[in-house]
């Protein structure tokens, strides 16, 4: 098993690049892992610019998976994105699509051998500050939505939440309120 990564920034401009392979052969053992990974590859290329003084920054990752199996091979190609705002004076928005659901990476999410887990992320937040006269009010609201499948399972969580938090010297009062959705389904075959 190996895995080889490549992070470059493009002279005389703000975009950055990373490029990785990594191969997991088919006699690829290890008994610490909790799941078999042998017989897979993983292409993925992401690149990342900022636009008008670092205020807007976009991002476009792409995945190519490959598993070898005893029998068979599959494939599966996927993208992904990030958009956000850095600003003090106006709301800041993050935008962000993963497409593998609920797996910190891409390298834990697809590794069961002929049990794909499917699905996405989607994340998104609003935030902006005012500040005047020693006083603090903090705006916040989150929207968060995933989607997974595996064999004749699916799960899906909405989440929604917005906070508003006041400062002044030694006071701070916060108020935060939320939604949480959370569905699950089993299909069986006969």
């Amino acid at each position: 098993a190996y895995n080889i990564g490549l992070e470059a920034d493009i002279p005389k401009t703000n975009i950055s690049t990373v490029l990785s392979y990594e191969n997991i052969g088919k006699d690829f053992e290890n008994n610490t892992l909790p799941f078999n990974r042998s017989g897979t590859e993983r292409y993925s290329a992401r690149i990342k610019n900022q636009f008008f003084k670092n205020y807007l920054q976009v991002g476009v990752e792409y995945n190519y998976f490959i598993q070898h199996n005893l029998l068979s091979n599959s494939q599966q190609t996927k993208w992904g994105f990030d958009i956000k705002t850095q600003s003090k004076r106006y709301p800041n928005i993050a935008v962000s699509f993963k497409p593998f659901s609920t797996i910190r990476t891409f390298a834990d999410t697809l590794n069961t051998p002929l049990r794909p887990l499917l699905g996405e992320v989607w994340t998104s937040k609003l935030s902006y500050q005012y500040k005047k006269h020693g006083r603090v009010w903090r705006f916040m609201a989150i929207y968060n939505k995933s989607n997974s499948k595996q064999d004749t399972t699916s799960y899906r969580n909405d989440l929604l939440q917005a906070s508003i938090a006041y400062t002044e010297k030694k006071l701070t009062t916060n108020l935060t309120i939320g939604s949480m959705k959370m569905q699950s389904s089993t299909q069986e075959y006969i």
